[in-house]
């Protein structure tokens, strides 16, 4: 496909003003691919041409010349056209194949790229694939401590009411011990209070009985 040379049709089309330039050389000139039987004078036609006429009738040797001499010029315009346009064949084969090569160039870095494009669309889908794995295992992982320290908040209420309890217990038991000290200590009171009155009563009798011995001693003196 690449280094191919292009036919003169084609560079024709390619190179309109030109072919149209060198065509204006001769007004008889109207194709290029005009059959040889059309463009190539031959001698060996013109003697035949020539045994066929009858030779007692005058012909114009100039106007035989000039035929020829325009016969000669369309052949050496068709030579310097294929010259020119093999010439001009070459020179864009010449440019053009640098345009293949990076055109060639450019399709390759191009399917890199598309290479690259998929491996890097793999790994992005794997890593989001890691990445939603990676967010369940959070979530489920976050579920399970919200049920655990729940569960630790239910044992740490039972806890505190339990201590409450034990607390109130405990407060009542003193309240009670409290109670059963100072019953005791009224009651030692009461028998203190009690002992105290019987002495007294044994020093007021005394007290009569000495004051009686001391009034009969008067009075016998």
């Amino acid at each position: 496909m690449f280094g191919d040379s292009l036919s003169l049709a084609e560079l024709r089309k390619a190179y309109p003003e030109l072919y149209q330039f060198m065509c204006q050389t001769d007004p008889t000139f109207e194709d290029s691919e005009i059959s040889d039987s059309k463009e190539v004078f031959s001698w060996s036609q013109l003697g035949k041409s020539l045994k066929d006429q009858d030779f007692e009738h005058d012909f114009d040797m100039s106007q035989l010349l000039k035929e020829s001499n325009s016969v000669n010029s369309l052949m050496i315009i068709r030579k310097a056209m294929s010259s020119i346009f093999e010439c001009l064949n070459t020179v864009h084969v010449q440019k053009t194949l640098k345009l293949r090569l990076e055109i060639r160039d450019l399709c390759c870095r191009l399917q890199n790229l598309q290479t690259s494009r998929e491996i890097d669309q793999h790994e992005i889908y794997r890593l989001q694939r890691e990445n939603d794995r990676y967010r369940r295992e959070l979530t489920q992982q976050a579920s399970r401590y919200e049920d655990r320290i729940t569960e630790l908040q239910g044992v740490l209420e039972e806890l505190k009411r339990k201590a409450a309890e034990m607390q109130t217990s405990a407060t009542s038991a003193a309240s009670v011990a409290d109670a059963t000290v100072g019953v005791d200590d009224l009651v030692e009171v009461s028998d203190n209070d009690t002992d105290d009155g019987q002495d007294t009563e044994g020093a007021c009798a005394n007290y009569e009985y000495d004051s009686r011995e001391n009034d009969d001693r008067s009075d016998l003196m």
